[in-house]
């Protein structure tokens, strides 16, 4: 899974790509995350 902090206008085009909304942040920016990312340890 694949987390990052973004602007309203990154929001809004990477819910369409299947991101998912966890938070929105003091400042304003939101956290999402891509379950779909693949984690290589």
């Amino acid at each position: 899974m694949a987390e990052k902090i973004v602007t309203v206008q990154e929001f809004e085009k990477l819910i369409s790509e299947g991101w998912q909304y966890i938070a929105t942040l003091p400042n304003d920016k939101i956290l999402v995350k891509n379950s779909r990312a693949r984690s290589y340890m």
